[in-house]
């Protein structure tokens, strides 16, 4: 496929033009992505006039086994460490608490 130009719906203007793609890569083993063993991907389709940025919204395909295991890292969003101050901070799933993966310390949010 090296070479060849795409032509689709620009994801950030919504115009059709020649598009790139970015991926953005999210730390979740899923069913939806070409292999378990790795992370889950979004793929934005962008023109030359835009910059692209990550997706609102992430589609994640789960085995409902692996629900009660999993915390989904946000990637946009205020969460703070209020121990260190890193944004580097991840919410588990069906609990009230938030995780930080620079310090670990965890609070109710």
């Amino acid at each position: 496929m090296s070479g060849e130009i795409e032509h689709g719906t620009c994801d950030m203007c919504k115009k059709e033009a020649h598009i790139n793609r970015k991926y953005y890569r999210y730390d979740i083993k899923c069913d939806c992505c070409n292999s378990k063993d790795k992370p889950h991907f979004e793929i934005v389709r962008y023109c030359n006039e835009c910059e692209p940025k990550p997706p609102r919204k992430v589609n994640v395909s789960l085995e409902p086994i692996e629900l009660n295991l999993l915390t989904i890292p946000v990637v946009v969003g205020t969460l703070v460490c209020p121990e260190c101050g890193s944004k580097d901070c991840k919410k588990a799933i069906h609990t009230n608490y938030v995780e930080c993966n620079k310090c670990f310390h965890y609070w109710e949010n």
